[in-house]
């Protein structure tokens, strides 16, 4: 049988309101369950796309309405959806996002822009990754790299998606990026990513599940200058203490993708970590923050750590 067409409706894209206070992290949750590809906010909506190769979505129509209904207090009448295929997605992102300066080093630019190589440009080709640069924890995001990214610098990406902040950093002067991500379509979009950017020998991507057990690993291997983490509440909270254990002392720490209702869990995550405040910020809604490691006491014990 030969493949759908990417003109074929491969997709359902789903709309409704953002939940109360504190449903934001099950919300998400749900979604990823039926396997949503993409979460973002679009003003006073929440958008979701969802793979659906059958020409008939009722049935999965009827999961997501069962989903919301048990994870959250929406009315499954305020869910919206309809069927889209993949060349209407780029399309889309091709006609959405449009160049913008980043920071004041960096401009991000869709892929079909015309110019002369720049390594203060961000070239960016369509995908259903996490990182597009319409999003306002991306935004924050590669602002906030601009002022701590140092030539040289190694750095670790957890959960990269399109690649756009281990790129953004190469682009910043870093010699080294480790861009971890679990799903096999980002992970190629994000290898298409950095060829646009000529990049290649510096953004390695790495496919993998980050745990706990993981960064520990990585942490006692070698010394590592900065940490980036823009991810969903349900796959950066599990991670916030071994997170926060990565970079070097005197090293940065910058996380992102949490929704502002959720930011009590998030802080008290990380309230007994090695970590002091530089900045936070909250756009439309989304939470992003900027931390650097304090000085390891010489006392303080290796087994100490969690899973010692």
């Amino acid at each position: 049988m030969s493949p759908p067409s990417r003109d074929s409706p491969q997709w359902l894209r789903v709309t409704l309101p953002p939940p109360p206070a504190g449903e934001g992290f099950l919300l998400v949750d749900a979604l990823h369950r039926l396997g949503a590809r993409h979460i973002t906010r679009r003003e006073d909506r929440i958008v979701a796309l969802l793979a659906c190769h059958d020409p008939d979505p009722r049935e999965l129509v009827a999961d997501l309405r069962a989903a919301v209904r048990a994870s959250t207090s929406l009315g499954v009448e305020s869910i919206e959806w309809s069927q889209i295929s993949e060349s209407e997605i780029d399309e889309a992102w091709q006609r959405d996002v449009r160049p913008f300066q980043a920071s004041p080093r960096l401009r991000v630019v869709p892929s079909n822009s015309v110019g002369p190589r720049d390594p203060s440009v961000l070239r960016l080709s369509p995908s259903l990754a996490f990182g597009t640069p319409s999003h306002p924890t991306t935004r924050s995001c590669l602002e906030l790299l601009d002022s701590c990214v140092q030539p040289g610098e190694r750095l670790v990406d957890v959960g990269t998606g399109s690649g756009i902040l281990a790129i953004a950093a190469a682009l910043l002067g870093a010699a080294h990026i480790e861009a971890y991500e679990a799903d096999r379509s980002a992970c190629r979009a994000a290898i298409r990513n950095r060829a646009l950017n000529h990049v290649e020998s510096r953004v390695e991507v790495i496919e993998a599940r980050v745990t706990p057990e993981s960064l520990r690993k990585l942490s006692d291997s070698d010394r590592i200058d900065g940490v980036s983490a823009n991810l969903e509440p349900a796959a950066l909270l599990p991670l916030i203490g071994s997170l926060a254990r990565l970079p070097r002392p005197g090293g940065w720490i910058l996380l992102s993708g949490v929704p502002r209702a959720e930011l009590p869990t998030l802080r008290e995550s990380l309230g007994s970590e090695l970590l002091d405040p530089v900045t936070e910020r909250v756009v439309d809604g989304w939470w992003t923050g900027l931390w650097v490691s304090r000085p390891r006491s010489p006392r303080e014990p290796e087994a100490d750590r969690p899973g010692h």
